[in-house]
């Protein structure tokens, strides 16, 4: 994942990978590059699932969507990756903005 990640965007240091404690479809993680930036990566569970229950990628086409075409906010995508080789199964990595966790 850190080779990833250097490609995408380099930083210098460790990356450290947190997982998110709420969000319950797609498990969600901040990952911290170095000091040069943080950012959240999104990625399919493992195990058996419906086809279409944990479409990782629809998720990521629907986010740049409405990055570039809307003036809904939501955070920028940066990346794709559908090799399971890296993390274990499909995932995207967008922008980290803080912001409120609903949890109800």
């Amino acid at each position: 994942l850190a080779a990833f990640m250097r490609a995408l965007r380099p930083f210098d240091g460790d990356m450290t990978v947190s997982q998110f404690t709420h969000g319950q479809s797609n498990p969600t993680y901040l990952l911290r590059c170095g000091d040069a930036y943080q950012c959240v990566l999104r990625k399919q569970p493992h195990g058996r699932i419906l086809p279409s229950a944990h479409a990782i990628d629809r998720e990521y086409r629907i986010m740049s969507t409405l990055k570039s075409r809307s003036e809904v906010p939501v955070p920028q995508p940066l990346a794709y990756c559908a090799d399971a080789s890296v993390v274990g199964t499909p995932f995207f990595v967008m922008e980290f903005i803080v912001g409120r966790v609903f949890k109800e």
